[in-house]
């Protein structure tokens, strides 16, 4: 129910994301490619900033020629994707969540599965009633039975004594 909600959001955040995420691989790449194994392909390059994004860093992308630059775009990088769009991505799907939440607190009442439940609980305390008042009688006609079964025993007791 909560992706109902937010499909229409999340295709747009993922749009943004790809879109933010594709224009800094391909920065890093254009300043990395020759000088680091890890940015040396296209491929290789969107997998680091993927791990970049999970806080594996490699140490190759602040040293070299043009290390400040490379640290200006990794700053970028991490305010844009990590920082900002990340967040973003929590934020909408927590409000869609409350919002699907609400939505299932609201029309609670209308349901079919609230009336189906209603009634099957109805049926339930009627029987547990039922069985309660039966298990009364039964109880007091096993009381009844001890009582039987206790004079018989004192019977056949009396019985056995009188034999020996």
């Amino acid at each position: 129910m909560t992706l109902r909600f937010c499909l229409n959001d999340l295709f747009q955040f993922s749009m943004v994301f790809g879109v933010g995420w594709l224009a800094f691989g391909q920065l890093i790449y254009l300043v990395e490619n020759d000088k680091s194994q890890e940015f040396s392909t296209l491929i290789k390059t969107f997998e680091t900033t993927f791990t970049m994004i999970l806080n594996n860093v490699p140490i190759t992308i602040y040293s070299g020629e043009n290390f400040f630059m490379k640290t200006i775009i990794c700053i970028g990088f991490y305010l844009f994707i990590v920082f900002i769009l990340l967040n973003m991505f929590i934020t909408l799907i927590t409000e869609k969540y409350e919002k699907a939440r609400n939505e299932a607190f609201k029309s609670v009442n209308n349901s079919v599965l609230y009336s189906f439940m209603r009634e099957k609980i109805q049926k339930f305390s009627k029987i547990l009633k039922n069985n309660n008042e039966i298990n009364f009688e039964s109880k007091l006609e096993f009381k009844g039975s001890l009582e039987a079964f206790e004079i018989a025993f004192i019977k056949f007791n009396n019985k056995i004594n009188d034999i020996f």
